[in-house]
């Protein structure tokens, strides 16, 4: 089998998307078969903490082996930094350029398309490249797209202008058509693959994300007692990930404020780990709270374990909004291998997740308040935040990457 695969992140680049291709394009050469990736130059989140990564090998259209032994084209891109704008239209640039070096290159024998969502552009590449080649086209949706960016149409009615309602509606029959158009869909999460099912998209797949389980095999968990080894008792919180809108962590910053009125006896050490478009203002906001976050920028994977070893409470967060009942964040699946104490600002798919691995607790996403509370609860009792081996259990039983591949096999294959 040769895949085509079209995507706008990847190796080596750092972030959810591309440990999840990496994961399936390393099992799928296992298996035989051929991948032949269209993708652009790492750049991403920004062109400032990538810079390192892009190599001459990566220029635009150059040709390499991946790590699997995959075929890389890279594409044309745009650098950019966080405004929305430049972003949609590298992902345009890349998506175009991926379409016209798909069609170029017929004589290879491709047997299937897979597309990646984001970016979007992606999908609508994925749809025609497949139509021209006449085989059959995999759209994946990682996110609850279109409905991350439209939301819930009938609530904007009132709140929004008609000139960005009629976008928003144009957005969302645009992007449902395309889904339409696929051969199959792969989505990340049950509820949103009912959803899909429900606006008459076809042959919808549910492949969770996942993660190694022993991938952190060395941390040691916190035991009882470990709290008393300190010399200030601090409990630790950290969040590491992106730091943009939909992560919402202004929450963060207020629920710490109210903790330092409410209850001034508790201690907490807290770290932000991570880069996106809201590091500066809640750097800012932090500063006018008088509120003590250190903020540090990403790191790469090889120092992943030093940052874990250091948290006794990894934080998820995502703001409160429908669409984000239907995804899981991909975070969640690595941290239930750090044996470390989850506290999650999510509801939906994600709650149930937590709840059902027994290695933390959920909170209202947005609400300072219950947050402050719950940091009260485990820092009074910090002996709750030792975590045994449910969640490396889970991982090895329902969402190890083994199984995510397995399952995405066996949708590749009944399209052949």
């Amino acid at each position: 089998m040769h895949i085509l695969l079209i995507t706008h992140y990847y190796a080596p680049e750092i972030g959810a998307p591309q440990r999840r291709l990496s994961a399936l394009v390393s099992r799928w050469r296992q298996r035989g078969f051929d991948v032949t990736v269209l993708c652009p130059p790492p750049h991403y989140p920004e062109k400032f903490s990538t810079c390192q990564l892009r190599t001459e090998k990566n220029r635009a259209f150059a040709r390499e082996h991946g790590e699997f032994g995959e075929t890389i084209v890279r594409m044309p891109y745009v650098l950019h930094g966080y405004r929305g704008s430049f972003r949609a239209l590298d992902q345009l640039v890349t998506a175009a350029a991926a379409t016209v070096t798909a069609l170029v290159s017929r004589g290879k024998n491709f047997n299937l398309v897979v597309s990646t969502v984001p970016g979007l552009p992606s999908l609508f590449a994925g749809v025609l490249t497949a139509k021209v080649l006449q085989v059959p086209h995999i759209a994946e949706i990682r996110d609850a797209w279109p409905d991350v960016v439209t939301g819930d149409l009938n609530e904007h009615v009132k709140k929004i202008s008609p000139h960005k309602l009629l976008v928003k509606k144009a957005i969302y029959h645009v992007v449902t058509a395309g889904q339409k158009a696929a051969d199959s869909v792969v989505v990340t999460t049950p509820r949103f693959a009912q959803k899909l099912k429900d606006r008459g998209v076809k042959n919808v797949q549910w492949v969770p994300n996942g993660a190694e389980a022993e991938c952190f095999a060395r941390l040691k968990p916190r035991t009882p007692g470990f709290i008393q080894e300190r010399q200030n008792r601090a409990v630790r919180l950290q969040y590491l990930g992106t730091v943009g809108r939909s992560q919402g962590l202004q929450v963060l910053v207020e629920a710490l404020d109210l903790l330092k009125t409410q209850a001034p006896e508790v201690q907490i050490e807290t770290r932000i780990v991570g880069s996106g478009a809201e590091v500066p203002r809640l750097k800012a906001l932090a500063k006018l709270k008088k509120i003590s976050i250190e903020f540090l920028p990403n790191i790469p994977r090889s120092q992943l374990e030093d940052a874990y070893d250091w948290a006794d409470i990894e934080l998820v967060s995502l703001r409160r909004t429908r669409p984000f009942r239907w995804t899981v964040p991909s975070k969640i699946f690595e941290l239930l291998a750090t044996r470390r104490f989850v506290l999650a600002m999510v509801e939906g798919n994600a709650a149930d997740l937590v709840r059902s691995s027994g290695v933390g607790s959920v909170v209202e996403p947005e609400n300072a308040q219950a947050l402050a509370n719950e940091l009260r609860r485990l820092a009074e009792n910090p002996d709750l935040l030792t975590v045994g081996n449910s969640g490396v259990e889970l991982l090895k039983n329902f969402y190890s990457y083994d199984l995510m591949e397995q399952r995405y096999t066996e949708v590749l294959e009944s399209l052949r």
